[in-house]
């Protein structure tokens, strides 16, 4: 049976251009892209598997019965569909899935984590930490970014900093140019661990702000609870290969189960 996939498309912020609606090319067109789904189409998939990610809309009567709403981790749509028991719902993370099992009892509900963005399955090796690097949107990134640099530079290391990406290659160029991420945003919520697993793909470890939506990736990042922390756990790093070593090795072999050509099989697994 063939998949239809509807979402928006993405844009960028008039701001300051950083990505906007990126779920549209992770959840839309990149796995349609692979299971040679259809995207976006105006007529001919009435007897398709139906996937609509994060809908926009008011009216959920208006989707086809017995449809997949994608909610990859938003509990925005979750009082939209108390009255369409019949729609089958996909979320990205297993505290996602408790919750919205709990709140929708009668809807059907399915775990399909996000695929990293690391297609090639390229790995950092042999290196000496010699950066620390964000990417994503600015919200998230919740640290004064001068006194951060300067505090990093103390240390030895640099700073990299980064909003504008358009893209999967942006994404991964990013990484080929740093040795530990950075995810730390105390203030709003992580309701998944993508970040976490994009950088794990390519051995490199995470220092994160401990979140219930990391849950998955517990044991394969290190937990920062204070600013203090961050630093005292990437001096840790700097000064034990080991300790990278290990991280970075079981990084790359947990984020196997997160490769496109996996969470596909959760996709044609709906067929």
């Amino acid at each position: 049976m063939a998949i239809s996939f509807f979402y928006k498309k993405h844009f960028f912020h008039r701001d300051d251009s950083h990505l906007m609606r990126g779920s549209s090319l992770i959840r839309g067109e990149q796995i349609a892209d692979f299971l040679g789904a259809k995207k976006n189409p105006i007529s001919g998939f009435e007897n398709d598997i139906c996937i609509f990610v994060k809908p926009h809309t008011n009216n959920y009567e208006s989707l086809p019965k017995n449809s997949y709403v994608d909610l990859i981790d938003s509990k925005y749509y979750v009082d939209k569909l108390f009255n369409r028991p019949d729609l089958k719902l996909i979320v990205t993370s297993l505290p996602a899935y408790r919750g919205v099992k709990q709140m929708l009892t009668e809807n059907e509900v399915f775990y399909i984590p996000q695929h990293h963005c690391n297609f090639e399955r390229i790995k950092q090796e042999n290196v000496e930490i010699k950066s620390v690097g964000f990417i994503g949107s600015p919200r998230n990134f919740q640290l004064n970014i001068e006194e951060f640099t300067k505090k990093c530079s103390k240390l030895g290391l640099k700073f990299l900093y980064k909003i504008d990406y358009k893209g999967r290659k942006h994404v991964c160029d990013f990484y080929h140019q740093i040795d530990v991420q950075l995810d730390w945003r105390p203030k709003s919520e992580a309701n998944n661990p993508l970040k976490i697993i994009n950088a794990a793909s390519f051995g490199i470890p995470t220092i994160a702000f401990p979140k219930q939506g990391f849950e998955e990736m517990d044991g394969f990042y290190l937990k920062a609870g204070s600013i203090d922390k961050i630093f005292e756990v990437l001096l840790n790093l700097k000064e034990s290969n080991s300790v990278y070593n290990d991280l970075a090795k079981g990084g790359i072999v947990k984020a196997e189960e997160y490769h496109i050509e996996n969470i596909a099989k959760l996709y044609n697994k709906l067929r």
